[in-house]
C-alpha cells in the first residue's frame, strides 16, 4: 500500500503543473489590446511601409477618424509571441502613433497568413479576430487622408521647401494651444544643407510665399533658441545662425494680428521641423 503513495504524489504534481500551466496560457491568450479613449488622443500619425520603404504618412485630428480606428483594434488579443524591435520584421506595415497628453504610443499593423496581427514595440504582438473589414476601415482612413493631405486642419497645399525638397506643415491656432512635447514625432522635417543656400527654406500655401513671426525650438530639449535679427533681410537668412549640423529643431510661424500687448500673434501656427545636413 506504501508503494502507492509516490505515485498518488507525483500524479497530483502533474495534475497541479498542467492546471498551473493552462491558467497561465489562458490569461496570456485571453488578454486584449488595452487601448486610450479617444479623448485623450490629440491626433495621431499613420505612415505605410511597403517592402521596407515609406510610402507617405499623414497626420489626422478627426475625432471620428480617430475613433475608427480605435474600434477596429479593440477585438486584438495577446499572442504568445513577444517584440524586440522598433517596428516589424515583415516589409509591409502600417503605423499608427497615437499621441496623447504627455505621451505617445505606437502600433504597427500588417498581415501574416491570413492573419492581421498588431505589434506594440517591445510589448508584445496581439492578434485580430473580429470583422476583417473593421480592421481594414484603418486602411481606409489612411488612403482617404493621405489622399486630400490632411494636415491637421483642412489646409491643402502648405509646405515648407528647401531647393528640390519640401514637407507638409501642420497647422494649428495661433497662440499654439497644443505643447511642442506633444507634436515634435508627428510633425516632417526638412532636411537642410544650410551651406548651400541664402534663405535655407520657405514656407507657401497654394504657391503663395508665407512670412509671419518664426520661433524656433531644439527638437530634443525643446527649448527655444534665439537668433540675431538683422533688419532688412528675411527670417529665414538668419533664424539658423546658432542651429548646429546633424541636429533636428522645431519651426513655428506665426500669422494673423499681434494682440494689443504685442506679446502674440492671434490666427495660425505653421509647424514643421528641421534637420540641418
Amino acid at each position: 500500500m506504501n508503494l502507492k503513495k509516490p505515485s498518488l504524489w507525483i500524479l497530483t504534481t502533474v495534475v497541479i503543473v498542467f492546471v498551473v500551466i493552462a491558467v497561465f496560457f489562458m490569461t496570456v491568450l485571453m488578454k486584449k489590446l488595452e487601448l486610450p479613449d479617444s479623448s485623450d488622443v490629440i491626433s495621431m500619425k499613420l505612415e505605410q511601409f511597403n517592402d521596407g520603404e515609406t510610402i507617405g504618412g499623414t497626420v489626422i485630428t478627426d475625432k471620428e477618424d480617430i475613433e475608427t480606428v480605435l474600434a477596429a483594434f479593440s477585438g486584438a488579443k495577446k499572442t504568445m509571441r513577444y517584440s524586440v524591435n522598433d517596428y516589424p520584421t515583415v516589409n509591409d506595415y502600417l503605423i499608427i502613433r497615437f499621441n496623447l497628453k504627455g505621451t505617445s504610443r505606437t502600433l504597427c499593423l500588417y498581415n501574416e497568413w491570413n492573419d492581421y496581427l498588431i505589434e506594440e514595440p517591445y510589448i508584445g504582438i496581439y492578434k485580430y479576430k473580429g470583422d476583417k473589414e473593421k480592421v481594414e476601415s484603418i486602411y481606409g482612413v489612411y488612403t482617404r487622408n493621405i489622399a486630400v493631405g490632411n494636415l491637421s486642419v483642412n489646409y491643402d497645399g502648405i509646405i515648407a521647401v528647401s531647393g528640390n525638397k519640401q514637407v507638409p506643415v501642420i497647422v494649428y491656432q495661433s497662440p499654439l494651444d497644443v505643447s511642442l512635447s506633444d507634436i515634435k514625432d508627428t510633425i516632417y522635417y526638412l532636411g537642410i544643407d544650410t551651406g548651400t543656400q541664402f534663405i535655407p527654406f520657405r514656407v507657401f500655401t497654394d504657391g503663395r510665399e508665407q512670412f509671419g513671426s518664426y520661433r524656433l525650438y531644439d527638437a530634443e530639449t525643446l527649448e527655444s533658441i534665439d537668433f540675431p535679427v538683422t533688419s532688412g533681410l528675411a527670417p529665414q537668412a538668419y533664424i539658423l545662425s546658432k542651429a548646429q549640423s546633424d541636429h533636428a529643431y522645431i519651426v513655428t510661424l506665426a500669422i494673423g494680428e499681434w494682440n494689443e500687448e504685442g506679446t502674440e500673434v492671434i490666427g495660425d501656427t505653421l509647424v514643421f521641423g528641421i534637420k540641418l545636413l
